[in-house]
């Protein structure tokens, strides 16, 4: 089995601290998932796996929702998944956000809105996900303590999909971002996790883990470029994992000495 997964798209970020390229900026990140879409389709992946944060934020117009339901039904393979991060979070009080892209989508995109095993077998596949999405912005507990107990099906490869913070992985000192620890994930029944929200790829295979990264960087805490992860699951639920690059913008801060080659000269002369 192929997948192709990302993470932290944030369709709908507004980028307005960068006048100069708003605009070109917030256009990238429908290109780069674009490109993530177009590397499955080229690689003949069979699922891609959105781990959280589509959506920069609950309130995101109903355009950049259907724009992006859109890019991603052209996805070739057997399914699309997509999990409620925690910009994108599944919310109590109200589902507008998630009810609009299920409307807008096809019938191969499946949104993981709950803490539970999604079987696959309906779009022809031998697999099931284990799906921890986010159902606020904020928590210092996970949404894994469910799978502790889950019995694997026979014959099933499983998947597993989460977004928060990973010990040794990401900046989460105050533990406010659904924290996870490797040990956890490395004693759950899954033959991987795919984990959202930190924007670098990482693949860490004592805890069968793999982070795909932003597939665009969004700003100087991101020095890094944009990737997503191509994830082959083999029949004896091992796994090789690849980071494709897809980014186009990288955030640098350049220094620059200006030297007068001619030695100082009067404030006059300047």
């Amino acid at each position: 089995m192929k997948i192709i997964a990302t993470a932290d798209v944030h369709l709908g970020m507004k980028f307005s601290s960068y006048t100069t390229t708003q605009a070109e900026l917030a256009e990238e990140r429908f290109s780069a998932l674009e490109r993530v879409v177009d590397a499955g389709n080229e690689r003949d992946a069979d699922l891609l796996v959105v781990a959280g944060d589509l959506f920069h934020r609950l309130g995101v117009a109903a355009k950049i929702v259907e724009r992006a339901a859109s890019i991603l039904d052209r996805f070739t393979g057997a399914a699309v998944l997509v999990l409620p991060g925690n910009h994108d979070y599944i919310a109590a009080e109200g589902d507008r956000l998630w009810t609009q892209f299920r409307e807008a989508s096809g019938d191969r995109t499946l949104v993981l809105d709950r803490p539970g095993s999604f079987d696959l077998s309906l779009y022809d596949l031998p697999a099931t996900v284990l799906a921890a999405p986010c159902d606020s912005q904020h928590s210092p507990t996970h949404r894994l303590s469910w799978a502790t107990d889950f019995a694997v099906p026979d014959g099933h490869r499983t998947i597993g999909v989460a977004h928060g913070s990973v010990d040794g992985l990401t900046l989460d000192s105050e533990g406010n971002y659904f924290p996870m620890d490797r040990r956890l994930l490395a004693s759950l029944p899954a033959d991987l996790w795919i984990v959202g929200h930190t924007h670098r790829h990482h693949d860490v295979r004592d805890a069968r883990l793999v982070v795909p990264g932003t597939p665009e960087a969004d700003g100087f805490d991101c020095p890094v470029p944009g990737s997503a992860a191509l994830i082959t699951v083999d029949a004896s639920g091992g796994y090789r994992a690849e980071a494709l690059p897809t980014g186009r913008f990288q955030f640098a801060e350049v220094s620059v000495t200006l030297d007068d080659p001619e030695g100082a000269r009067s404030e006059a002369e300047l």
